[in-house]
């Protein structure tokens, strides 16, 4: 349990230095909300880690997102599959 805290500081540490770092090079404020947004996001799946971890939730999304991922792939091979069928 101790190793697992540790780890997360350290990874919130390390994201704020890498925060810092991007905001101060940004050029311009253009792009500056899509950054933040971007770090939000990534804050809040470092954030959540310990959390993941300890109820082993990370497998379930994991297999959740691959799902996802092959059945979009399958309905747009099927859509193809489905036009190739009506041309010939």
């Amino acid at each position: 349990m101790k190793e697992i805290l540790y780890d997360w500081v350290r990874n919130l540490v390390f994201y704020q230095i890498l925060t810092s770092i991007i905001i101060n090079m940004i050029p311009a404020n253009v792009y500056e909300k899509y950054i933040r947004f971007f770090l939000g996001m990534l804050f809040i799946i470092i954030a959540m880690q310990p959390v993941l971890k300890t109820f082993r939730l990370a497998d379930t999304l994991d297999v959740g997102y691959v799902h996802q991922m092959l059945e979009q792939e399958f309905q747009e091979n099927k859509e193809e599959w489905i036009v190739g069928q009506e041309e010939n």
